[in-house]
């Protein structure tokens, strides 16, 4: 089965620097089969046999700190799940108005109903089964609807990805490595 697992931080701004193709090396060492990332910002599409996504997120994070030294979040989950997320989004939205927040576990919030609409100035978010789904029409980094805002909210690591992200780990997923 594949999976993606999503690294929140890395090769931001000098920090945090980890090259794709040490981190795909250093998990194939590791066991992992099928290794493709997209991007510098840590988009991995991979299968491990014999774990699920709990499993890989901490075999990623042990890996990282053991091989470069520092703490990065890592989220896991079925690659599957990916199109479920992209038909289920909420909102009319342009492309570049549409992220997705995904959570580490699944959550139930007392302070967010899912599948119910909340505003924050002009921008909309909506819990789901895998995370919330976002409308932000101006710029990310100036949204109050971050990722520290979730985790404090919600008590659970998150890492959000914009939609032309998701659109290509779909694709992605369903392409076969040679």
């Amino acid at each position: 089965m594949k999976y993606i697992a999503l690294l929140r931080g890395i090769n931001v701004a000098g920090h945090r620097k980890i090259k794709m193709q040490d981190l795909r090396k250093f998990l194939e060492t590791a066991g992992f089969e099928q290794v493709q990332t997209y991007i510098q910002s840590g988009n991995l599409i991979l299968e491990k046999p014999g774990l699920g996504s709990k499993g890989i997120a901490g075999m990623i994070k042990e890996l990282i700190w053991s091989s470069f030294g520092f703490e990065v979040p890592v989220v896991a989950l079925e690659g599957n799940y990916v199109t479920e997320i992209i038909s289920a989004y909420p909102f009319e939205a342009e492309l570049s108005e549409k992220h997705f927040v995904f959570l580490a576990t699944e959550v139930f919030s007392r302070d967010f109903e899912r599948g119910k609409t909340y505003t924050n100035g002009a921008d909309e978010f909506q819990l789901g089964s895998h995370g919330v789904y976002l409308k932000i029409p101006g710029k990310y980094h100036q949204t109050k609807l971050s990722n520290a805002f979730f985790e404090k909210k919600l008590g659970v690591e998150t890492t959000t990805r914009n939609w032309k992200t998701i659109l290509k780990l779909e694709e992605l997923i369903h392409f076969t490595k040679d």
